[in-house]
């Protein structure tokens, strides 16, 4: 599918690609409908776009490729585990800041985007854990990946992420 972005003109997304945000995204829950927006040049970051507003875009990873210790506990209601269902099939995403210097951007690793492929649905969740930050670095201060950088190596999201 088509749309028109701000920051890129005519794109196309995969309709598998496409997610619906029932509570819309922290500090934008206006906006629901969103579309992976893919660069090879950025690999593994990735756009999340908004479908509704053409101004709106997340810079994005999944957090298990960049941080090797990421995982999550996530205490979900009946609402929020009925519509992610299977665990298996979850797609976990951290919005990322650029940052001028790009050695100096982060990631939100305490409010993850928890998406099942499955039913296009996403959530974004606030970890209750005292070990991730809502800037953590992608990069130590010399520019060199953090100790904890593992770029390119895949993960088993269902490992990573535990239910209460």
């Amino acid at each position: 599918m088509q749309f028109m972005t701000e920051r890129f003109g005519m794109i196309e997304i995969d309709p598998s690609e496409i997610f619906e945000f029932p509570l819309g995204i922290i500090g934008f829950p206006e906006y629901h409908r969103f579309g992976l927006h893919h660069d090879e040049k950025l690999s593994p970051f990735m756009w999340l776009q908004s479908l509704e507003e053409p101004r709106l875009c997340f810079f994005i990873v999944e957090p298990f490729l960049i941080f090797s210790n990421y995982e999550i506990e996530v205490k979900l209601d009946d609402i929020l585990e009925r519509d992610l269902g299977d665990m298996r099939d979850l797609l976990v995403l951290t919005i990322c800041t650029i940052a001028a210097d790009f050695r100096d951007s982060t990631a939100n690793l305490v409010a993850p985007l928890i998406i099942t492929k499955e039913r296009l649905i996403g959530y974004q969740v606030v970890l209750e854990d005292d070990r991730y930050a809502t800037r953590h670095r992608l990069f130590d201060p010399v520019g060199e990946p953090d100790a904890h950088l593992e770029a390119n190596e895949s993960r088993d999201t269902v490992s990573r992420i535990s239910q209460t």
